[in-house]
């Protein structure tokens, strides 16, 4: 029988009626026990929701062209090449080039001795407590952000030292990477992804005591020699110690944790059980948990030493600490006036497969309504979330950002560009979280009234008859919020780009600063709490802020290069910003000028599409440096 498809259709992610035109004479065919899809309108079904006359069949289905691939199974490449050194007796390492992918590779899976020593995200493994005449085997794959394992190489660091291997395919070798004339203790210092393996299993001697015994008095045991902390997990990783006294004399033990590097230690909160372990006491726990930093993280290894020492004699074991990052994803707002909306040249978008302004999966977007006095004509329709948003509320973002995506057409039909998608790319390369972009400016508004009223971006009313209302600024909580509270992630940064509609006025410019440090206190104050919890909200909290300055092209349309009075003044507050703004910085757009750069629409106050796109890298950069600042791990 032939079932007509009547409800929704989803379409990469975006519902679709059936009665749309992409849609027409889509049915679902039943054979016997099985069912096929067929699809007379050229489209193909693969997930979605069917109902038949009057009852519900969820179906694991969706839309796409014929022969489109629908999700990446394509494994990314084996490593470039692979090296295994012996550097002394104890001391070794494997080194190996980038594999390449048609998505990107998110880390390596290193095997050492058929041991896992987990996904890493560098390319190189240092191995600094070998033991002395063993040889180890290590495997190495690559793997994608869809999980798709590559092939691996194969390599020795030899039990001789001053021996280079070269690493060979492992199917040249059937290795899988285990080494069976390797002592089933001896060398494995790593244990399984998951660090509930490689314990010392209560067989340490004074000799296989990591940094040794100072007079043979003390040994130090723990059940984990490498474990997995996923940051922001509160639980964290707990890791059972003992310590054995081989002297009568039972003196107080005191346990500490110390880093390799001090880096290892940002963001870690560890916690002894029992930090003096008294004369007639040996066991104690440790707990390590990683708090969500200002920064996203990536996979990354960190080593630390757990210390035992009674005043005389000290013990030590390594321990490996694999760090996951949070799976929350990364959330930033931007506002603003036109320029963040993007007014570049109409047709200036490359939206194709390989251009500039190409979707990608990882960066979505709240899918906003378009900014009409039509649309929010009440002021209670600013903080309506219904009001603000189409359906479905998260798209894969594309420019303009500002525009809504509608169901049943595939993109946007507005062909010019902004600066968010770029930052959002270059940010990308350094998270393995999604990321969602918020859209909230607003063209032609600042903290100066207008023809718009209270369309405005003033944190709160003010007597003043030359400023205007509070309304842009409540919208733009409403969808940040919004969005954290659906995604569940973590507010990462603000990018304002904004400063023509209050250099006009010479009461809003003399008050440009104070208007805008009240902002920043606003939006740092109502964000909605997310996994970094509450001390990451408040009048100074840790979210970065940043803005850019205005343009100076000129083109056969007008003049922008020479600033009149007010705008000198709204000029120096944007570029002394770190002077009364904590955690901020300014993006020097100065040199983004015709001819290298060519305007955007209607006028040299509007960036154009390369201007912008440049804007969006230098926004990141921008916000690395205050990250920087910050202590976050990898800036």
């Amino acid at each position: 029988m032939t079932i007509d498809i009547q409800q929704d259709v989803v379409r990469s992610g975006f519902k679709q009626r059936c009665s749309s035109p992409a849609c027409a004479d889509c049915s679902l065919t039943h054979h016997g026990p099985t069912r096929s899809i067929a699809a007379r309108s050229g489209f193909w079904l693969h997930r979605g929701l069917a109902r038949v006359q009057g009852a519900i069949l969820i179906l694991i289905i969706s839309l796409g062209a014929p022969g489109a691939v629908l999700a990446d199974t394509q494994p990314p490449s084996a490593p470039g090449s692979l090296q295994g050194i012996r550097y002394s007796s104890t001391a070794g390492e494997i080194l190996w080039t980038a594999a390449t992918d048609d998505t990107f590779v998110v880390g390596y899976r290193v095997v050492r001795n058929g041991q896992s020593l987990g996904l890493r995200d560098a390319q190189s493994v240092y191995e600094p407590a070998l033991d002395p005449g063993q040889a180890y085997t290590y495997r190495v794959s690559a793997v994608d952000r869809h999980g798709n394992e590559g092939a691996a190489l194969v390599v020795q660091i030899a039990a001789q030292r001053g021996i280079r291997n070269t690493g060979v395919p492992a199917a040249d070798t059937g290795d899988d990477g285990a080494d069976a004339s390797a002592d089933a203790s001896g060398g494995q210092t790593g244990g399984d992804s998951g660090g509930d393996q490689g314990s010392d299993q209560g067989s340490d001697t004074s000799a296989g005591s990591t940094g040794g015994v100072a007079d043979g008095n003390l040994i130090l045991y723990r059940s984990k020699k490498r474990a997995t902390l996923v940051e922001g997990d509160a639980e964290g990783v707990s890791i059972s110690l003992s310590v054995h006294r081989l002297k009568a004399d039972k003196r107080a033990v005191t346990l500490s944790l110390v880093a390799d590097t001090e880096r290892d230690m940002l963001g870690l909160r560890h916690v002894f059980s029992s930090k003096v372990l008294a004369s007639g006491e040996s066991r104690a726990t440790l707990n390590l948990a990683l708090d969500v930093g200002v920064a996203p993280l990536m996979l990354h290894v960190r080593h630390f030493r757990i210390v035992a020492d009674d005043g005389v004699s000290k013990a030590e074991k390594s321990l490996v600490i694999d760090v996951t990052p949070t799976a929350a994803p990364d959330v930033y707002l931007l506002i603003g006036q036109s320029n963040m909306e993007g007014y570049s040249e109409v047709g200036s978008r490359e939206r194709y497969p390989g251009g500039q302004d190409e979707r990608v999966e990882r960066i979505r977007q709240l899918n906003v309504q378009p900014n009409s006095p039509a649309i929010f004509n009440r002021d209670e329709l600013f903080t309506d979330e219904a009001a603000n948003t189409k359906s479905p509320i998260f798209v894969p973002a594309e420019d303009p950002l500002h525009e809504p995506r509608y169901i049943g057409v595939d993109g946007k039909g507005a062909t010019f560009v902004g600066l968010g998608l770029t930052f959002a790319k270059e940010a990308s390369r350094a998270s393995t979280a999604n990321i969602y972009l918020v859209p909230a400016a607003w063209g032609a508004t600042g903290f100066c009234a207008n023809a718009n009223g209270n369309i405005a971006w003033n944190a709160a009313p003010t007597s003043e008859d030359f400023l205007g209302g509070t309304l842009l600024t409540e919208r733009a909580l409403t969808r940040l919020n919004m969005t954290l509270r659906e995604t569940g992630g973590v507010l990462r940064g603000i990018l304002w780009h904004q400063g023509g509609a209050d250099s006009n006025n010479a009461g809003c410019a003399a008050t440009y600063a104070d208007n805008l440090a009240k902002l920043v206190r606003r939006l740092r104050r109502e964000a909605r709490v997310d996994v970094r919890g509450r001390e990451a909200r408040g009048d100074e909290a840790t979210i970065p802020f940043l803005l850019a300055t205005q343009s100076k092209g000129d083109d056969e349309r007008g003049r922008y290069s020479i600033f009149h009075d007010s705008k000198l003044q709204v000029d120096a507050a944007q570029r002394s910003i770190r002077s009364y703004v904590a955690y901020s910085d300014f993006v020097n757009n100065d040199d983004l000028v015709p001819p290298q750069y060519p305007c955007g629409q209607s006028s040299c106050v509007h960036f154009g599409a390369d201007a912008l796109r440049e804007q969006g890298r230098r926004f990141y950069a921008a916000i690395q440096g205050i990250w920087g600042e910050l202590g976050a791990y990898h800036y």
